[in-house]
């Protein structure tokens, strides 16, 4: 299992390597429903990563409440994220700075194939995302021609 993202804070780690998908998806809501939040790595080949509620975590300028549902952008509300346009964020911040593929994107925040989406659903919410991001913090979401996008905010 690779090192857990940057930022987060002493995470409970569960290791379900090569588990069925319906294993995951089951282990998945067990945690939810004892009040941990889960993010799945690389399309769920790394593992699961649960965040107690109180977690945050800290991607360069960008902040994000786990249990709060609040994602901060140098230390100001991003206002009125929908649940798609907040993990979206979370998911991109998470794997910062890798590129997240557009396949395993849409599985993940809208739980089927890019396939059965609309074909520019997925750019529509990132645009979407970019403008309440603002002229500041925009510039941190990229897009990787073809393949997806990523979340670069390096602190130098």
């Amino acid at each position: 299992m690779s090192e857990l993202p940057t930022g987060v804070n002493t995470p409970l780690r569960l290791l379900i390597m090569n588990a069925e998908p319906r294993l995951r998806n089951t282990i998945e809501q067990v945690l939810l429903r004892e009040g941990l939040h889960v993010v799945v790595l690389d399309g769920g080949h790394e593992g699961f990563h649960a965040f107690p509620e109180n977690d945050v975590v800290q991607k360069g300028r960008l902040t994000l409440r786990i249990g709060e549902r609040r994602a901060l952008f140098d230390n100001k509300d991003i206002p009125d994220l929908t649940p798609k346009e907040y993990a979206l964020l979370k998911e991109l911040a998470l794997r910062s700075p890798r590129v997240v593929e557009k396949i395993g994107l849409v599985i993940k925040i809208c739980g089927i194939p890019l396939e059965q989406l609309g074909r520019k659903t997925l750019d529509v919410h990132i645009q979407r995302l970019r403008r309440k991001l603002g002229r500041t913090g925009s510039p941190f979401l990229k897009t990787v021609s073809l393949i997806g996008y990523q979340w670069l905010d390096l602190v130098r």
